[in-house]
């Protein structure tokens, strides 16, 4: 259990060390808008995007093999 924590620190010191470094503004533009915004900030919501999207689809891999083991 204390293994746990421990990674937790050094993985929070890690996400602070990481966001110190990478704090210049970026530009994203995409067709016709454009976002001024952190470096930082924009690769966090990317890392949630890619998040959702693995949850989504495990979610529905599941629902799949459920489905096919209640007919068997």
């Amino acid at each position: 259990m204390r293994y746990k924590l421990v990674l937790t620190g050094i993985l929070a010191f890690l996400v602070v060390v990481f966001i110190y470094q990478n704090n210049q503004p970026v530009t994203l533009r995409f067709l016709v808008w454009a976002l001024d915004t952190s470096q930082v900030v924009l690769m966090l919501v990317m890392l949630l995007i890619g998040a959702v999207m693995s949850w989504l689809l495990g979610s529905y891999v599941r629902i799949r093999i459920r489905r096919q083991l209640k007919e068997k």
